[in-house]
């Protein structure tokens, strides 16, 4: 079982535009893997869109999309890599998506974000 650990609080402002920018970083150990998603990074925590809204609350799963932006836009790993680390994230924590909410998302991510990590921005 994936063993996730935030060892940082996320720490954020919103923008003009509703996304969100990074007051601090920001530290997540997912399987013993550490990501560190830097003071002044920009956001939109997990843009599920509104037609697919209903499959999981987006409090369900803000950690798991700000983390799963930056490794788009870094791509420091590969684009499988990042979707699977989208999913451990949004199931585990307090406010955690349940596993069919989870794999919904992660299957709309795996069909459709090939059009994000194609471009830079968020």
């Amino acid at each position: 079982m994936s063993k996730v650990k935030v060892l940082t609080q996320l720490d954020d402002v919103r923008l003009s535009n509703g996304h969100r920018q990074l007051n601090k970083d920001f530290v997540i150990q997912v399987d013993q893997k550490t990501y560190v998603i830097p003071k002044g990074f920009i956001t939109d925590y997990s843009s599920i869109p509104q037609a697919f809204g209903w499959i999981v609350s987006w409090n369900k799963v803000d950690i798991a999309g700000v983390v799963h932006d930056y490794l788009y836009s870094t791509k420091k790993v590969t684009r499988s890599e990042a979707d699977r680390v989208w999913r451990i994230i949004a199931q585990s924590g307090e406010n955690r998506a349940n596993i069919a909410q989870a794999w919904s998302c992660w299957a709309g991510l795996r069909v459709g974000g090939w059009y994000y990590w194609n471009t830079k921005s968020i």
